[in-house]
C-alpha cells in the first residue's frame, strides 16, 4: 500500500523522507490553526524534526502498529490521515486526521476517514475503530458522526491543551454496524 485513490483529485500516500520539506511547510502554515487541539504539533520546529516524525510514521508501518499518509489534493499535500494504535490482539485501531485550514469544511476529511474505515475493517480485520477528539473540536465531531461513529464515552480532563485540560469524546464504529459506501 503506497497510495490509495479516493477520487480523481484526492489521494492518500504513505509518507516518505522526501516529503519532509513539504510536510514541515504544511505544519508551519497551519501551526496556529492546529495547536488549539494538537499542541504537540509545536514540537515539529524544524525540518530535522519533520524528518524524525516521518521516521516514526515509517517505523509504525513497518512494525504494523499503524500508518500515516499524506493527504494529497492533486499534487499538493493538504493534511495527514491514518490508523494508529493498531491492536492485533483485540482487533481495533484509532483513526487520526488533520487537514490544512484552506481545505477544511469541503468533505475531504470525511472522505479520507471513510476510506480509512474500509481499510481498517477489510485489510486489518478490525472489529472496532475509534476516533478521539476534544469535546470542543466541532469539526472533528462532525466528521466522526458523518462517518457513522457513535459517541461511546467522554473522558474528563483527558488531554492537556495549551489552555488547560479538555474532556475527550471517544467515538466508535463496530464492524457489525459498518455499511460500506460505494
Amino acid at each position: 500500500m503506497n497510495f490509495i485513490t479516493i477520487s480523481n483529485n484526492l489521494i492518500l500516500r504513505l509518507f516518505e523522507q522526501k516529503d519532509a520539506e513539504e510536510f514541515f511547510k504544511l505544519i508551519k502554515k497551519n501551526k496556529t490553526y492546529l495547536t488549539e487541539f494538537m499542541p504537540r504539533i509545536l514540537e515539529t520546529k524544524s525540518l530535522y524534526k519533520a524528518k524524525k516524525v516521518i521516521e516514526i510514521f515509517e517505523s509504525e508501518y513497518v512494525n504494523q502498529k499503524g500508518f500515516r499518509t499524506a493527504i494529497l489534493w492533486g499534487k499538493d499535500m493538504i493534511g495527514v490521515a491514518g490508523l494508529k494504535n493498531i491492536d492485533t490482539i483485540n482487533n481495533k485501531s484509532e483513526i487520526m486526521y488533520w487537514i490544512d485550514r484552506d481545505y477544511a469544511q469541503k468533505g475531504i476529511a470525511s472522505a479520507c476517514v471513510t476510506k480509512l474505515i474500509e481499510i481498517a475493517f477489510e485489510k486489518y480485520n478490525n472489529n472496532k475503530i475509534i476516533i478521539k477528539t476534544s469535546v470542543n473540536n466541532i469539526a472533528s465531531i462532525r466528521v466522526a458522526e458523518k462517518c457513522g461513529f457513535i459517541l461511546e464515552a467522554t473522558l474528563k480532563d483527558d488531554e492537556l491543551l495549551l489552555n488547560g485540560y479538555t474532556n475527550v469524546n471517544i467515538y466508535s464504529l463496530l464492524k457489525k454496524d459498518y455499511i460500506k459506501k460505494t
